[in-house]
């Protein structure tokens, strides 16, 4: 989706969060039980999370709040946390 955000429309948005932020919940969600002492999981990101980029709005904030999903993820999951 690499527009102007003001070209932008609630499915582009919804499109972006989806890819990016959603299923990285869901594969968390559903994979952490399974996985066993010192199992990782992975994200991408990219510098349009903390860049203004031109046309790369929407992306760009999904991916930040993919990256925020991982800290948070670290912190629930990481070394020293009980699930």
């Amino acid at each position: 989706m690499l527009k102007p955000a003001l070209e932008m429309k609630l499915k582009h948005w919804r499109w972006c969060l989806e890819t990016n932020a959603f299923a990285l919940a869901l594969l968390a969600q559903h994979g952490a039980p399974l996985m066993q002492e010192g199992g990782r999981i992975i994200a991408m990101s990219s510098l349009g999370s903390l860049r203004a980029m031109p046309h790369y709005g929407f992306v760009g904030a999904s991916k930040a709040a993919l990256e925020s999903l991982v800290r948070t993820y670290a912190q629930e999951l990481g070394p020293g946390a009980s699930v």
